[in-house]
C-alpha cells in the first residue's frame, strides 16, 4: 500500500479486490487490537450516474466506513485537502458507551472483552429475566436497563450493549482517544456526509435495512429523530439533516453545511449524539 492509493482519484481507479486488501491493512494498523473485526465488505453508493466505491466493516459491533483522502475536497467554504479516515455509519447517544453485542439465543457476547468484563453480572441478570419471563415468546422491543448496562434491540437476535455514562464532553473525548478514536472534525463530518458531490445529490437506493434511517455521501446514516452531533470542537454541533420532513436535496445540503453554535451542558444528555472517527495517517 502506498499513500497515493488511499487518495482520490487513485482509490476509485483500483479494483474492488485491491480496495478490500488495502482496507484490511488499514484495519490491522489503525484499529484497537481488542476490538473484534467482522463483516469486511465493499461499499457502493449510487447518485445519478455517479458511483462512490469504498469499503466498510463492523468494528466492535459498530459499522465503520472508509473515506479516502482527497487533495481537492469540496466544502462549503472552498476546496481543501482532507486525509483519509474511517467514520461510524451511525451515531451513538452521547450518554452511552457501546461495548459489545449479545445474542439472546446463544448467550454469546461479542465486543471489547476488557470493557465487557465488569458487567458480567448485569448480562446474566438480563438473560435470567428473559429466560424466566411468563411470556415464552418475549422479545425486547425497547431499551432495557440493568445496573449500568443498557440493552438496545438491533437486527435479528442480537442486542447492543452500552454503558450508561454521565460524562462531560471532555470525558467523552478522553474515552474515545483511549481506544484510538476521536470525534469528527467539521471537515470530516461534512465530507463523509456530502461525498464530495458537487452539486449535492441524494442516493438512488438507500443501502440500509430499515426506513428509519436515511443516508448521504459515503453512506453515513441519519435517523429521523432530532439530534445534534458532537464534533471535535466544543463550540459547534451539526444538526440532523433529516430531523424534519425534508423533500429537497437542497435543504439537506444546506443542513449538512450549516454549523450550529452551542453551549454544551456540563453533563452530556440524549439530546446529543457522537460518531467516532479513526484517523488514517501514513508515515
Amino acid at each position: 500500500m502506498n499513500e497515493q492509493e488511499i487518495y482520490l482519484p487513485q482509490w476509485q481507479a483500483l479494483s474492488n479486490q485491491r480496495r478490500l486488501d488495502i482496507f484490511r491493512q488499514i484495519i490491522r494498523y489503525f484499529v484497537r487490537p481488542l476490538w473484534p473485526v467482522t463483516n469486511i465488505r465493499s461499499l457502493k453508493m449510487q447518485y445519478g450516474q455517479i458511483i462512490i466505491d469504498s469499503c466498510q466493516a463492523d468494528l466492535n459491533q459498530q459499522t465503520f466506513i472508509f473515506v479516502p483522502g482527497n487533495l481537492q475536497g469540496h466544502f462549503a467554504d472552498g476546496i481543501k485537502a482532507i486525509s483519509p479516515f474511517m467514520i461510524a455509519r451511525t451515531a451513538t447517544t452521547a450518554n452511552l458507551w457501546l461495548i459489545g453485542e449479545l445474542n439472546t439465543i446463544t448467550g454469546e457476547i461479542q465486543g471489547d472483552q476488557a470493557a465487557l468484563k465488569p458487567y458480567v453480572s448485569e448480562i446474566d441478570a438480563f438473560l435470567y429475566r428473559r429466560k424466566h419471563s411468563l411470556d415464552p415468546f418475549t422479545t425486547t422491543q425497547q431499551t432495557t436497563k440493568v445496573g449500568q448496562l443498557v440493552f438496545q434491540t438491533t437486527a435479528g437476535d442480537n442486542i447492543a450493549l452500552a454503558v450508561r455514562k454521565n460524562w462531560s464532553y471532555r470525558e467523552l473525548r478522553h474515552h474515545l482517544r483511549a481506544v484510538g478514536c476521536n470525534l469528527a472534525t467539521k471537515n470530516q463530518w461534512e465530507y463523509s456526509a456530502n461525498g464530495n458531490l458537487s452539486p449535492f445529490e441524494l442516493p438512488i437506493n438507500q443501502d440500509w435495512l430499515t426506513t428509519d434511517y436515511y443516508q448521504t455521501g459515503y453512506g453515513v446514516a441519519f435517523p429521523t429523530a432530532q439530534n445534534h452531533e458532537l464534533l471535535n470542537d466544543s463550540g459547534i454541533v451539526k444538526t440532523n439533516p433529516f430531523a424534519v420532513e425534508v423533500d429537497s436535496k437542497e435543504i439537506v445540503a444546506q443542513l449538512i453545511n450549516a454549523d450550529l453554535e452551542i453551549d454544551l451542558p456540563e453533563t452530556l444528555t440524549a439530546d446529543f449524539v457522537y460518531r467516532p472517527v479513526i484517523n488514517v495517517q501514513l508515515d
